[in-house]
């Protein structure tokens, strides 16, 4: 087994044995920070639904949101496609992608997030 993946293996048991409770207090303790920069209102931040031991971004997203961001989420098209960045809140249903991960569903719009860094160059 070549390094990287023996080093992958051991870092996801190492999350997998944290107690979700552990798991929980990261991501409030994430989120409770002072963000780094100001959220212009309609700005797109882009999260992800956590799946297994992942820390879940949704309270830091929830605070993204209440500051008046725009949340999107990543949407899988296919195997080797990119990926869709779709709009998202919470009070949206995510539903299940190709892979069984939970999505925004296909009617969300694309957004995004860079745009603006893009036209700046």
């Amino acid at each position: 087994m070549d390094a990287k993946r023996h080093l992958r293996r051991v870092a996801l048991a190492l999350r997998d044995a944290l107690p979700a409770e552990h798991r929980q207090a990261a991501a409030r303790a994430v989120a409770a920070q002072r963000l780094p920069f100001a959220i212009e209102p309609g700005k797109v931040v882009c999260g992800y639904a956590a799946i297994h031991s992942e820390l879940d971004p949704a309270p830091l997203m929830r605070r993204f949101a209440e500051a008046g961001a725009q949340l999107a989420l990543p949407a899988v098209h296919g195997r080797s496609m990119p990926l869709v960045l779709r709009a998202w809140d919470f009070d949206a249903p995510l539903v299940p992608g190709p892979w069984g991960l939970q999505e925004p569903d296909a009617d969300a719009p694309a957004v995004a997030p860079f745009a603006e860094f893009f036209r700046n160059l």
